[in-house]
């Protein structure tokens, strides 16, 4: 991005925020004649939602449309143009338009090609985004993105917020999109457990973005998930825990589980991650219990970014290698066995060499050849025991170890 652009758009942000006004741009009140005399992909950018004060965010929508239209060679049809299309066309959509359902229909009225939405909400002092770019063609979310904007000074978070978003929105320009799907996109849910708060809310969301992002699932909306967990049978489910029952019900292959216990004044993530065909999940995590609200986001960065740097990558795995769990369960059998039976054979042993060393002073105490001999041959008999069950715990404490090492 040039200088000039970057100049422009942190001035313009900045302006915004002083004087809680947002600039009018240039909207397109006939598309179909500038997507006519423009070579350039078309895009609806949506006004990102607050989740916790359940508005738009329209400055933040106006400045994503800046960039790009401005930076990105896009055409960008905004909120201003969506509201008239929408009512010409007599089709009504809900005043917060946060989720694909919502976006894919306001794209198609439009007859645009892709539709950008998601989420800005302010809480504790940060900015935490959950952005989605869906392609109308393949009904697809094509990319997703999310994070934060912290900083210590207020006067100077536009400036940090308008340069994440300039980062951010660049890996969207039209010459960087990936239209190639993998092979198999499997069905997932995200479901929220724990008190229905603002904290829980906000990392739900981060949880799904991070999932889209992969483009290895087609996650269930938000909303479609309200709608089936007011059916008894599976709002039991959830409140048991019974997941493999539950995603049988909602009819996915997989499941996670985003619990936020709140503790005070303080908060614990739990994270679950499971396929319906396995009795162990496939990944789960605890955090410590915070106060701080950013430790959580950092929780769950990390959570993500070690499941796919550790080599378990639970998003793309075949039906064979994401049996994994089993494996362990093998392991820890074998584990169990060898070190009974090293424990056992150490036992076994002992004894032996206990009862040779008793019947070896009765040799020395025998008053003729006869007893002498008979408590001799008991001695040569404990000691080969005390060979057979000492080898054999060699043995399995080498397995054990052998064992532990390969965990």
């Amino acid at each position: 991005m040039g200088f000039t652009g970057l100049f422009l758009v942190v001035w313009w942000l900045s302006a915004t925020w002083a004087n809680g006004t947002p600039v009018n741009l240039p909207s397109f009140d006939n598309f179909s004649e500038a997507s006519e005399t423009q070579d350039k992909p078309t895009i609806l950018v949506l006004d990102p939602v607050d989740l916790g004060k359940n508005r738009n965010r329209a400055e933040i929508g106006t400045f994503m449309q800046t960039v790009l239209r401005t930076e990105m060679d896009w055409t960008v049809v905004g909120a201003d143009s969506l509201e008239i299309h929408m009512r010409n066309a007599g089709v009504e959509l809900p005043a917060l338009c946060r989720e694909f359902q919502c976006a894919y229909e306001a794209a198609t009225t439009l007859q645009v090609e892709f539709a950008l939405f998601g989420t800005f909400t302010f809480y504790a002092n940060m900015e935490i985004f959950a952005l989605y770019l869906l392609h109308v063609p393949t009904v697809r979310v094509i990319w997703a993105d999310a994070g934060d904007v912290r900083t210590d000074s207020q006067s100077h978070r536009p400036q940090k917020l308008a340069a994440t978003l300039l980062e951010r929105l660049a890996t969207i320009h039209p010459d960087r999109i990936v239209l190639a799907e993998p092979k198999r996109r499997q069905l997932a849910v995200v479901i929220q457990t724990g008190p229905n708060i603002l904290p829980g809310r906000i990392l739900s969301e981060q949880v799904f973005a991070n999932l889209a992002s992969t483009r290895s699932y087609d996650l269930m909306s938000p909303t479609e998930l309200s709608e089936l967990l007011a059916v008894p049978e599976i709002q039991s489910a959830v409140e048991t825990e019974r997941w493999n029952h539950l995603a049988r019900q909602l009819g996915v292959s997989r499941i996670f589980s985003a619990n936020l216990e709140q503790i005070g004044k303080a908060y614990r993530a739990r994270y679950l991650w499971g396929d319906v065909e396995e009795v162990i999940p496939i990944r789960q995590a605890s955090s410590m219990v915070h106060r701080d609200f950013s430790h959580l986001l950092d929780f769950n960065t990390n959570f993500f970014e070690e499941s796919l740097e550790s080599g378990d990558d639970f998003y793309t795995r075949s039906r064979t290698e994401h049996r994994v769990p089993k494996r362990s369960l093998l392991k820890v059998g074998l584990f169990g066995l060898g070190l009974a039976i090293t424990a056992a054979s150490g036992m076994e042993a002992y004894l032996a060499w206990e009862a040779g060393y008793r019947e070896s002073l009765n040799v020395k105490q025998a008053r003729s050849q006869q007893t002498a001999t008979h408590h001799q041959s008991q001695v040569n008999r404990y000691t080969d025991n005390v060979r057979r069950f000492g080898a054999l715990g060699f043995v399995g404490a080498v397995s054990t170890i052998g064992m532990i090492w390969s965990f």
